[in-house]
């Protein structure tokens, strides 16, 4: 019991710095609480642009309120949500759009969860080749490369959810001398022949035919194929031969 009111107080505390500047005659919210269930995706979604704010200035009173909501779903399987008099609807409607929805997408106990871009769309980065599972599991379409041109070590890996069907993800590795090897995978509904309008040659690999364009300004060779709806554009300072070989290993 004393454990209990303990948290309360504590939680009391937190909901009241979050409305230090709300015109309320009174901090005993309790009268107006109601509890609705509210699933784990919300609070991750609250704990996301929580991280965002602290990066770029101090705690807003919305980023205290989705931490309070945290504190509360972890002793039940319900969250308190202020939702009626005056002094609190502001805060409720702060609430709401903390509390936007990802379906499908934001695990509390991941340890490197997605995050939301501003455009609505959800990102993930790993910088560990051996969390490559994890990525594939947050895009089940991702390509995997099995072979990477010697001397060059993995970077990261970012990847971009946008809508239903629409993605993007790129590899990025690096030399000992700072070249970069890019792999990129788009989703696309375009045509080959209506994209690759600049190739100089074309090479038959076990992943299809790859268009092979040459930048003679960076001594960039780029490889373009499509497998299905995906376009995977490889670009950096390497061989064809080792383009031709990374094509076959990509699984």
């Amino acid at each position: 019991m004393a454990e209990r009111n303990s948290f309360e107080k504590e939680l009391k505390k937190t909901l009241a710095k979050a409305m230090e500047d709300e015109e309320s005659p009174s901090l005993d919210f309790y009268a107006d609480l109601k509890y609705i269930e509210v699933s784990p995706e919300y609070i991750a979604r609250s704990i996301v642009n929580s991280r965002r704010k602290n990066e770029k200035r101090k705690v807003s009173r919305a980023a205290s309120v989705a931490a309070a909501s945290f504190m509360i779903l972890a002793v039940s399987s319900a969250i308190a949500i202020l939702i009626s008099s005056n002094p609190v609807d502001a805060i409720k409607s702060k609430l709401e759009r903390q509390f936007i929805k990802v379906r499908n997408v934001l695990v509390i106990k991941d340890d490197n969860p997605a995050q939301i871009d501003t455009m609505g769309g959800v990102e993930k980065e790993i910088e560990d080749w051996k969390d490559i599972g994890n990525a594939k599991k947050f895009l089940q379409e991702l390509f995997v490369p099995g072979y990477i041109p010697e001397g060059y070590e993995f970077q990261s890996l970012k990847i971009k959810k946008d809508g239903e069907i629409g993605y993007y993800a790129k590899y990025q590795f690096i030399n000992s001398e700072g070249s970069l090897l890019s792999i990129n995978q788009y989703y696309t509904e375009d045509e080959p022949d209506t994209v690759v309008t600049n190739a100089n040659k074309m090479i038959e690999t076990n992943a299809g035919n790859v268009y092979i364009t040459v930048d003679e300004f960076t001594e960039t060779i780029i490889g373009t194929f499509f497998a299905g709806n995906d376009k995977i554009v490889i670009s950096g300072a390497i061989s064809e031969a080792e383009i031709e070989t990374l094509c076959n290993s990509i699984q």
